[in-house]
Parts: structure tokens; sequence; C-alpha cells
């Protein structure tokens, strides 16, 4: 009888010394996390910088240039891509598409596809068809929608983040938002930089609890503006104005652009 409680006793115990240390954690983890987090607008200026890697570090990240080949009904489409893959194996994907005039090559003249892989992301940025070096590979009777959905299937095998700036709005809104139930089946999470096409599905946006995070230049008066305006209707949306900063907010102020992503991947467990 005395071993049976003794056996007890100490199970009981280590159950508490296992609550207890779970707390502590829990505790530690809010006391790090940005308070700005948990507000839905989030003060970019407010976050802690982004981990950035020794210069030697940085520099051995080099994008390697990678034809994706896509088929989308019948059609074989040869995508131009610049790509990182970080050391770990199985790291999950984020997917960099572009605006109009621009390219794969922006994301690295930002620093974003190098961060992200030394964040520990496998870094995709492709140069979409009809633009770049992907101009031979025209839609034709494919729709943006139809062609996004075989990109991703293509890159699987988990869904990537889709990070969407300008023009990339007409590929990514419909993909997204289209269906809005099933928009947590066809990515992790949104990244809109004052995207294009968001008042094509305005009444689809509240049905959506994709993980979306709106990113627009504080001088962006015409698609920064109806993009937050928009997209504020998703449950799940945070929004992040980058201050002094115009429509290409990511050009102009690539320091925060990245700050602002990488707390986003964190916030949302990625």
């Amino acid at each position: 009888m005395t071993g049976y409680l003794s056996n007890r006793l100490n199970r009981n115990t280590a159950i508490m010394v296992a609550i207890l240390v779970v707390g502590v954690i829990i505790l530690y983890w809010l006391a790090r996390r940005p308070s700005s987090l948990d507000q839905k607008v989030w003060d970019v200026n407010s976050l802690p910088a982004a981990p950035e890697g020794t210069e030697e570090e940085m520099a051995a990240l080099v994008a390697e240039r990678v034809t994706i080949t896509v088929v989308v009904k019948g059609k074989k489409l040869d995508i131009y891509s610049l790509q990182i893959q970080p050391k770990k194996s199985g790291a999950s994907t984020v997917l960099l598409l572009h605006g109009l005039g621009d390219s794969s090559h922006n994301w690295v003249q930002v620093n974003t596809l190098q961060l992200l892989a030394f964040w520990g992301y496998r870094a995709i940025a492709v140069d979409l068809p009809g633009y770049g070096k992907s101009q031979e590979a025209l839609l034709g009777h494919i729709s943006r929608e139809e062609f996004l959905m075989a990109l991703v299937d293509k890159l699987g095998p988990d869904l990537p983040v889709i990070v969407a700036p300008s023009m990339a709005g007409s590929f990514a809104i419909p993909y997204l938002f289209k269906s809005p139930e099933s928009s947590m089946e066809r990515a992790a999470a949104f990244i809109a930089v004052a995207p294009t096409s968001t008042e094509a599905f305005s009444q689809e946006y509240p049905h959506s609890q994709l993980w979306t995070l709106v990113l627009y230049g504080e001088q962006d008066q015409h698609l920064g503006k109806v993009s937050r305006e928009m997209l504020n209707e998703l449950p799940n949306a945070n929004i992040v104005v980058l201050p002094d900063a115009g429509h290409a907010c990511f050009k102009d102020q690539p320091v925060l652009f990245n700050r602002a992503l990488y707390h986003y991947l964190r916030y949302v467990r990625f």
C-alpha cells in the first residue's frame, strides 16, 4: 500500500512539474513576443530587426536558376525561377511573384530571397508567364488562376506562403478567393503587397479564413489603400503600412519590408 501511494505521489509530482515547465515556456514566449503583433495593424518600426547572417553567410546564399515546367490543360509552360534551398530538409516554401515591369530578380536585389533561405525557408521567386525570362510562356486560353494552381501543385508537396505585389494580384486573388471556403487548401498564408484585382472578390473575403498580411506604402494612395479596404474584410487579416514608401514599397523600404515578412511568418508559425 505504501509503495502504491509513493508511486502515485511521484506521478502526480511529475505531472505538476511538467505543467509548471510548460507554463514557464508560454510566459517566456509571450514576454519575448512583440506586443504590436497582438494588434490588427502592426507598427513595423516597433518590431525587432530581422536576423541576418554574417557577410560571409549571406554571400554564400546564391540563387540558383531553375526552369519549372508546368503543364496546364495539356500545354507545357517553361517558367524561369530563382531559388535558394536552406540547409535543412523539409523546409516550408515561400513563393514570390512580381509586379508589372518587375521580375524574380527584384527579390534578390532587395535581399528577400537570401534572407528567407537564411531564416530556414525554401525561397522561390518566379518570372510569371509572359514576363521576364518566361516571356515565351504565353497562357493563351489558360486563366491566371489555373496557371497558379498548376504551379503550386508542381512545387509541392506542402502549401506555400504566396507573396503577391501589384499585378501579381491578378494571379493570386482569383486563385485564393474565387472559392473562399477552400482558400486555406491553396496556400499556407498570403502576403498581399498592394495587389491588383482585390475589388473583384469583395463579397468572398468574409468567408475565407486564410492568414493574410496586407502590406503597402503610406504614399500609395491608389492600390495600397484599395487593397487595405478590400482585404480588411478577411477575418484573419493583419495590416502593415511602410513609412516613406510608395507603391513598390518593398523596393522603397526593403529593410522594413523584410522585417515585417520575418515576423509575420513567425506569427503564423509557418
